[in-house]
């Protein structure tokens, strides 16, 4: 009997995982391009796709392109996290408490590595989410200044990249036109401030810089081992913040 319910449970959390990066596929495709018609379109012909299309991974039923390979990796991985995260939830939170927030991350995860865009509508719909999950973790106060500290840290550490850029541009004597920060990594710490409250958010600032850090050096390395590195070239750093966000919600 206990084998057979272990077995439901696995095919539940394969089916959910599965509907879970469906839906992350789905509003990764929507929110940057189509937030106001809600309409998800074939990257080759434009013709509308339905979240079934993703659910079934079909390819486009106008042109027959397949869906890419962000698709398919983005939908294996949810199914491994829900399990994962089912067999090891964070004991403060539980599995259903902490799970939306996840859902989040990987949200925004996926966008800014695709894009490089952490967008306003979904900063907005993040610090809604994750307000009350705060509030009860750390207390209100606690909650409110730890969205304001994450904002304004992270509001000088962009004002000071931004500084650099300007001054990089003026003695190269062209424009730099990729950004250390973006304005989307304030807000985004500033929703991360909301949940983690004051000091962790400041610890979770610090852990992303190290991290950042460590990836850019090793992405340099790589670049430069097969002599196709390009100066000032961009990497998204929300996925760092969140990383560091996670570590906490485990640890603090």
């Amino acid at each position: 009997m206990v084998i057979f319910t272990n077995l439901l449970t696995l095919i539940g959390l394969i089916v959910m995982g599965w509907l879970v990066g469906s839906l992350l596929n789905f509003l990764a495709d929507i929110l940057p391009e189509e937030p106001r018609t809600w309409r998800a379109r074939c990257l080759a012909c434009r013709s509308v796709r339905s979240w079934l299309d993703y659910v079934l991974l079909r390819a486009c039923p106008v042109c027959g392109k397949k869906q890419s390979s962000r698709t398919v990796v983005t939908q294996l991985l949810s199914v491994v996290g829900i399990i994962a995260l089912w067999a090891y939830p964070p004991d403060r939170f539980g599995f259903w408490a902490i799970l939306p927030c996840m859902i989040y991350f990987a949200l925004v995860a996926i966008i800014d590595i695709e894009h490089h865009l952490i967008l306003h509508i979904v900063t907005l719909a993040g610090a809604l989410l994750v307000l009350p999950t705060g509030i009860l973790w750390n207390g209100a106060l606690s909650t409110l200044i730890g969205g304001a500290a994450g904002a304004l840290i992270m509001f000088i550490l962009f004002y000071l990249g931004e500084l650099f850029r300007r001054w990089i541009s003026r003695a190269r004597h062209e424009e730099v036109v990729e950004e250390a920060l973006g304005f989307g990594d304030v807000t985004l710490s500033a929703v991360l401030g909301l949940l983690l409250g004051w000091p962790k958010i400041a610890f979770n600032i610090i852990t992303a810089i190290v991290l950042a850090g460590l990836a850019s050096g090793l992405y340099l390395l790589i670049m430069l081992l097969r002599k196709k590195y390009l100066p000032f070239t961009a990497i998204p750093y929300g996925p760092f913040l969140l990383i560091g966000a996670v570590i906490l919600i485990y640890l603090a």
